[in-house]
């Protein structure tokens, strides 16, 4: 999101104690215990450390809590993993601006689904308690099996509500075609796993984001996630970044903070990171070889016995003929967007681009089945049963059809949601602030990376490393006297344009697929494989 009222209240409030907040509550409760009726135990005295975790590729939201008993109330209580834990906490400078007390208080159940008892070599017991949401314990009880036609975003709110319950909000994004899905007796969460990734945005559709009107790319980068206190969203990486870009982002920087008093400015204090560390960075040979550059799916039809090759390339080549089976890289990205141009991740000169070979995937594909399986409509009153109207490959309402017959589209979403990932594991960092409990996962931020260059050349953050980032995973680390908040962010593009990458892409490479490229027609390739013959011709063994 862009500056959320918490960001803006902290220009406002001259000073603060960063390490300060409230924990409202943190009980655990059991029918065990009292058998018939509830039992509470309240933790605040009792607990060392809590971690609250959001993640952008997580479905649920987890907790941690270690906590000291002296006096056993795990044993007398008793506490088997079998409790629910309501915890409440929210930051002091939420606290203080009551207009935003509910956007930055957090309030959150969690099922307890495992207790470890840590090594110690004190006379008290050391635990730590693993908790999740509620829903995810009842994705695992329930199962779901059911076939889904039509749109993925219509056929995952059917599974949420239907099987995991209304206590919850829930946002879901627009999805693009309909599809044909048996979910063969999975658990709810598995199922809409499944529909996330066979996903497309809604290309050249206006869409409702937030009471905006929005155009997406065609990426399908969808994910299923929870973000504390705001219930599930379902929304594709595209929607995320391009709601919030060219909005006014909160600024990172790092500065660590003083311990003078524990008292500080507040927009420093607010926004000046403690600590960063780069956790994954460029790493080529991984980005080649799972397709981030270039890649080709053979998709194959076992219906009609053919298959095509599709080519996904991370730049677009002027002078290589297009097809509907050529793809290339047009997400949005984080930075950029000036003059119609991306700042991507590599250059267009770099000598690791255009070999499609570098990563072959295999699907099995129903492309066109909906028009040539699906006979053609005959308009009521008319008489055409001596010659009926048929399809390209001769279905008509006399003959074999299928009218529930879609294709599941896996040309458009394979190869470019695989980009997609592996282009989110390219900048990783982590950062260490002051706690923020308004601050989510899928928040746009801007960090201001330090330049090491000197600074009589250069003045301004890192050209590679600094700029717009993705928050993918929160860490919220409440003690009993502080309060910090740890932030995964990610990036899928360079804050500035590489050099040349205005010139344009020229892959220079002659692919040489040895027979396909000269089998079949646009409608496909037929036949099981290829063969040269001493003379150079290509000779076709098997198949249609």
């Amino acid at each position: 999101m862009a500056k959320t009222r918490t960001d803006k209240a902290a220009k406002r409030t001259s000073e603060y104690i960063v390490e300060e907040y409230r924990l409202s509550e943190i009980v655990i409760s059991s029918e065990v215990a009292n058998p018939g009726a509830l039992h509470y135990m309240s933790l605040a005295s009792l607990f060392t450390n809590i971690i609250v975790i959001e993640d952008l590729f997580s479905n649920v939201v987890k907790l941690e809590v270690s906590l000291t008993d002296a006096e056993g109330f795990m044993e007398t209580f008793p506490v088997i993993g079998d409790e629910t834990i309501e915890l409440t906490f929210l930051s002091r400078l939420t606290e203080v601006q009551a207009a935003f007390r509910e956007e930055g208080t957090n309030h959150q159940k969690f099922k307890v689904y495992d207790i470890q008892m840590n090594p110690s070599e004190s006379k008290y017991g050391e635990f730590t308690i693993f908790g999740v949401s509620e829903e995810y314990v009842r994705s695992m009880q329930k199962r779901v099996s059911k076939r889904y036609t039509g749109l993925n975003s219509d056929s995952i709110k059917d599974i949420v509500r239907k099987y995991l319950g209304y206590e919850k909000d829930l946002f879901l994004e627009k999805t693009k075609v309909t599809h044909s899905t048996i979910i063969p007796n999975w658990t709810p969460f598995e199922a809409i796993n499944f529909l996330a990734a066979r996903s497309i945005s809604a290309v050249d559709e206006e869409i409702e984001v937030m009471d905006m009107q929005l155009q997406t790319s065609s990426g399908s980068f969808f994910v299923f996630y929870e973000r504390l206190n705001e219930g599930f969203r379902f929304e594709s990486i595209e929607t995320l970044i391009a709601k919030q870009r060219g909005q006014d982002l909160p600024k990172y920087f790092y500065a660590p903070r003083a311990t003078e008093g524990g008292v500080h400015l507040n927009e420093p204090g607010m926004f000046g990171v403690d600590s960063f560390q780069v956790i994954n960075s460029f790493d080529s040979m991984r980005n080649l070889g799972r397709g981030m550059y270039a890649s080709r799916l053979i998709a194959y039809d076992p219906i009609r016995m053919k298959y095509d090759i599709v080519k996904y390339d991370y730049f677009k080549d002027p002078a290589a003929q297009s097809d509907e089976n050529s793809k290339t890289h047009d997400f949005v990205t984080m930075d950029g967007g000036q003059g119609g141009r991306e700042y991507k991740l590599t250059s267009v000169h770099s000598s690791l681009l255009g070999d499609h070979t570098s990563m072959t995937k295999l699907a099995t594909t129903t492309k066109d089945h909906d028009s040539l399986f699906v006979p053609p409509h005959i308009e009521a009153g008319s008489h055409n049963n001596i010659n009926p109207a048929t399809t390209a490959i001769g279905v008509n309402n006399t003959t074999f059809n299928d009218r529930e017959a879609k294709s599941n589209h896996v040309e458009d979403w394979l190869l470019q949601r695989n980009a997609q990932e592996q282009e989110f594991d390219n900048i990783r960092l982590k950062l260490t602030i002051a706690g923020n409990s308004s601050r989510h996962v899928g928040d746009l931020i801007d960090f201001d990376f330090p330049s090491y260059k000197p600074t009589a050349d250069f003045a301004g953050p890192h050209q590679l490393y600094g700029g717009i980032y993705m928050v993918t995973k929160i860490n919220h680390i409440i003690t009993q006297t502080r309060y910090n908040t740890e932030m995964e962010i990610v990036k899928n593009s360079m804050m500035t344009d590489l050099p040349g990458n205005d010139e344009g892409y020229d892959s220079e490479i002659t692919t040489i697929q040895e027979g396909l490229d000269d089998m079949g027609d646009a409608g496909g390739k037929s036949g099981s494989r290829a063969m040269r013959n001493e003379d150079g011709s290509i000779r076709i063994v098997g198949g249609l």
